[in-house]
Parts: C-alpha cells; structure tokens; sequence
C-alpha cells in the first residue's frame, strides 16, 4: 500500500505548500498541471506493474533466471520511456500549457510547474521499477523507507523552495523532482542489499518481451490515461456548471482523491505478485483466499477513511484555506472509496489472471466513462454536483459484477466452465488432481500432513513402496522447516497429479532456507532431505515475495500411471 504514495503523495504535498504560500490561485495551476504529473505516473506504472507481474509469473515457474532478465528489460524500457517523454514535452511546452490551462491568468503558473516535473521525467517513470521489484523480493519494510525518505525529503525542500527562497511553482515542482530522485536512488540500493533475484548487471531490451509487459501493464496504464481525461473532463463540467468556487473545491477533493488511492490501488496492489504466482500455478484456492482478504481489508480502509474524511472536514477546510462548507463533498469522496476499491480488486485479479482485456473494459468504465457520465447527468439535473463520485463508483461496481457473470454464464456450454465472479477454471480441483490445504507450523501437524500427500499419491497409482518412503520424508521434510525457521505460522502445501507427473509444492515464509543446500546441520538431522531428493526426478528451492518454496516433482512411468 505504501508503494503507491510515490505516485500520490508528492501532488497532495505540493498542494498543501501551494495553498498554503501562494493561494488558491496557484492551487489551481497545480490541480491542471496534473494530466503531466499522471502521463510520467502512467508511464512509469505500465512498464513496471507489466514486468513485476511477468517476472511474478516467471517465478511461479521456478524461473527466475527469466525473472531477473524481465528486470533488466523493464529498467532499461522506462529509462528509455522517461527520456523520450522529457524530450517531447519540453519541446512541446508552449501548446502544452495551452491545452492545459487555455487564456486563464494561470497558464504562466501551469507552464512553470510543468517545466521542471517534464526535466524529472525519467526521475519518474525509473522510479517505479524498485517499488514494484522490492515487493517481489518480500522487502515491504524498504519500501516503506523509501516512502518515509521522499516525504520527508519534499516537505523539507517544499518549505526552503517556497519560503526563504521564493521560487513559486517552480520549486514546488523542483522539491517533488528531488525528492522522487533521492527515494528511488535508496530502492535501487535496497534491491542490490542482502539476498536479491533482481541485482543491476546491465541494460537489456528484448522486444518481443517489451510487448508482453505492455498488455500486463496496460490496465495501470490505461487507468492512469483515463485519469488525465476524466480530469481534464470534470475540470471543465465542474467549472461549467458550479463556477470558479466549486472549481476550487474540486482542486481539494481531487487531491485527496489522490491521496485515496493508496486504498484503493494499495490494497489489490498488494497481492497482485502474489496473485501472479497463484495463477500460473491455477492455485485457485490461494486466488480466492488473496481476494476475501483484499475485499475485507480495502472495505475496513476505505470505510475508516471515509470517517476521518468527515470528522475533519473543518481543518481540511482550513487547511486548504477554502471557505465552501466541506462535510457533503467529503462524504461523497469517502463512498466513492469504498466502491472503486473493490472495483479496483477486480480489476488487479483479472490482470493476474492474464485476462488483460477484461481489465482493461473495468479500468476504462470506472476511472472515466461512469464518472464523467454521473457528473453530467447530475450537472442537468441541478442536483448536488459532487454525488457524482458515489454514483459513478456504484455503476461501475455493478458493471464490474455484471461482464464477469455474463461471461461465466456463456462458459457453461463448454468443458471448462468458469466461476461467477473470478472467472476461474476449476476443472483439476473437480477432477481430483490437486490437493490443496495449509497446515500450522507446528511438528505435530507434520504427520497429518504426510499421510494425506500419501494417501493423494496412492490414489493416483504412484508405487505402494514409494508412497511408502515419500510419506516419512515429506514430514521429516516438514519438520525441518519448522525446525529452522521457528517464527512462521503456516505452512502451504500443494500435490497434483497431471500427464504422468506428481508434484509437491511446500511453501512458506520466513528466512530464506534451503533445505536441499544445507551445509550446516549433520547428516542425521536431514537424512529425510537426503532421502528425498534421492527419489525425486526434481527438486527446486526458490525465495521470491519474502517466501519459500519447494517444488518436488516424480515423473511416474507407463505402468503406474492412472
């Protein structure tokens, strides 16, 4: 959730300054330098979500020589990107603010603000590459520091830049500039600290992987694109129907809107890698437990954010020095957040799902295509302007459920029919190839654990005495990650038997272990290890999303196949 305040938290900073030193005028040139501020975010978020969501999926093959690769590519494309985005823009600069801004008295202010975040361009769109990678890598607590850094590296220079020095919206842009440099210059370092699959060696640029990046990344990038035109729309419909002081009001709420964001992007953010691995896998059990939690959680956030919305509607008022009462406005923001964060979480999962098209129809309908309806509907309507963020959300959500149900309805007709809402295919789990279950971290439950991965392997005809044998090392295997990494709770396992082959997935958190590389415990305390990677045709460790796994896999000739 963090991770997405480095494409939020500078605007609303800027803002607060903004207001703050130089009015509600240059409030107003922030609020419509903003489509070039969500260009740069769009750029960076296309090229990163796509090659995390890539390199997730890499993983979830035990692939991660193909990972790392997808690193290097998505690093070199967003160099490139943000380059060429800060040579067009500048040379382009003059029509620009005129589009944005058109004969208002704020357009001198527009330009200047746009100047300099068009220079950081590159500083943008790179930064992106380590937020998306240290969650891959499990590195939640470096992403937070990275956060923390740029915060208070703005505020700090915010208040020099504007105060002492007076240089207007220019340092108001330049402070966000720096400050995204220094905070992506830490994550960078972080990704090369300690264990890491995705360490600097050199550029790489492989087109046909470019293109696969883009359609993965396409709905973080069309949402931002949808952002800038729906801003661009309701700027002129607010102004339109409610004049200059609900236009300044807007300014507000929109800045807080994006503030929002580290909800309702946040939280299906959060799993989205993991969500990657699950479906390579078509792990749906693990799809579906990452979903409730991200329905649960992002309804408990978004709803307290909605309460402090409203309980501080007087200091936000203050504190944007804008006179307008704020209690409506603001509770209409906060259920717009409760709604597109579930929107949201259906959005991410069919991006997983590789279902890139279907996301991309959701992203477009409630980011621009509802809201900007909504307010024009209530605009000719003479009805409260700013109902249009709960409206707009609502159908969107509606639309959301609807597509999905349609769609599974028409799979019935076909072998593979899908679920409702998620659209999974449960075939394996109906046929009985695939066991899935979790276990607590504790020794006893070890036992219970390899007698139904036996019971499993036996029923699909793998050899008595081999069940047998597979059975004591599967819990001596067990064992011995609850032995070496005391501070986990669960453990994950998976077995499945497909096309002559039996396969045992282990996963967990905790330290990164080993098992079959383990130099430092005796003989006797891993002679189950020993034993097992004896019988195994393959047996893989990997430490990706701060977890372990081990794949197991034994290839069952002609006579024992089911």
């Amino acid at each position: 959730m963090f991770s997405v305040l480095g494409g939020t938290i500078n605007a609303l900073i800027d803002s607060v300054f903004v207001s703050r030193s130089m009015g509600a005028s240059a409030l107003s040139a922030v609020n419509l330098s903003m489509p070039v501020y969500l260009v740069l975010c769009t750029l960076g978020a296309l090229v990163s979500s796509g090659g995390a969501v890539l390199s997730a999926q890499a993983a979830g093959r035990d692939n991660m020589k193909k990972a790392a690769e997808l690193y290097r590519t998505a690093l070199t494309c967003s160099l490139l990107m943000g380059l060429l985005a800060t040579l067009l823009g500048l040379l382009f600069l003059g029509p620009l603010a005129g589009l944005l801004a058109g004969r208002n008295s704020v357009r001198s202010g527009v330009e200047a603000y746009c100047r300099v975040t068009l220079a950081g361009g590159a500083v943008y769109v790179v930064s992106y590459i380590p937020l998306s990678y240290l969650q891959l890598e499990g590195k939640t607590a470096q992403i937070s520091r990275m956060i923390l850094l740029m915060v208070a590296t703005d505020v700090a220079l915010d208040y020099v830049l504007l105060y002492p020095l007076r240089m207007g919206l220019s340092g108001a842009a330049l402070a966000s500039v720096i400050a995204m440099l220094v905070s992506g210059a830490y994550g960078f370092i972080a990704l090369e600290q300690g264990f890491s699959n995705y360490r600097f060696r050199r550029l790489r640029l492989n087109l046909r992987e470019l293109g696969e990046i883009a359609r993965y990344g396409s709905p973080a990038a069309l949402g931002n694109l949808c952002d800038t035109g729906k801003l661009l729309a309701l700027n002129t419909l607010i102004l339109s129907a409610g004049g200059e002081r609900a236009a300044a009001l807007w300014a507000v709420l929109n800045t807080l809107s994006e503030l929002s964001l580290v909800i309702t992007v946040g939280v299906p953010r959060a799993g989205n890698a993991m969500l990657g691995v699950y479906f390579t896998a078509r792990e749906n059990s693990g799809i579906r437990t990452l979903v409730r939690l991200e329905c649960v959680t992002g309804t408990i956030c978004s709803c307290l954010f909605a309460v402090a919305l409203a309980a501080l509607a007087g200091p936000i008022g203050t504190l944007f020095r804008v006179s307008e009462p704020m209690l409506i406005p603001l509770l209409c923001l906060g259920l717009s957040v409760v709604v597109n964060t579930l929107c949201c979480v259906l959005e991410t999962c069919f991006n997983a799902e590789g279902r890139n098209a279907l996301s991309n129809v959701l992203v477009a309908q409630r980011r621009l295509v509802f809201p900007v309806a909504a307010l024009f509907g209530i605009s000719l309507l003479h009805g409260v302007l700013w109902l249009f963020l709960p409206v707009g959300g609502a159908l969107a959500l509606g639309f959301g459920l609807l597509i999905p149900a349609i769609l599974s309805q028409a799979s019935r007709k076909t072998k593979a029919p899908l679920s409702r809402v998620l659209l999974l295919d449960d075939t394996l789990t109906r046929e009985n190839k695939v066991l899935d279950f979790s276990i607590p971290a504790h020794i006893e439950e070890a036992c219970a654990a390899a007698e139904r991965i036996s019971d499993f392997c036996a029923f699909h005809g793998m050899d008595a005495k081999l069940v047998m044998r597979l059975g004591l090392s599967i819990e001596e295997l067990i064992n011995v990650i609850i032995a070496k990494s005391p501070e986990i709770e669960s453990v994950d396992l998976r077995v499945f038997a497909l096309e002559g082959t039996t396969g045992i997935r282990i996963r967990c958190a905790g330290r990164n272990y080993d098992p079959f590389e383990d130099e430092e415990s005796d003989d006797d305390f891993l002679m189950g290890i020993h034993m097992l990677s004896k019988m195994a045709d393959a047996a893989v460790h990997t430490f990706t999303l701060g977890t372990n796994t081990i794949n197991i896999i034994f290839r069952r000739n002609e006579n024992e196949q089911t």
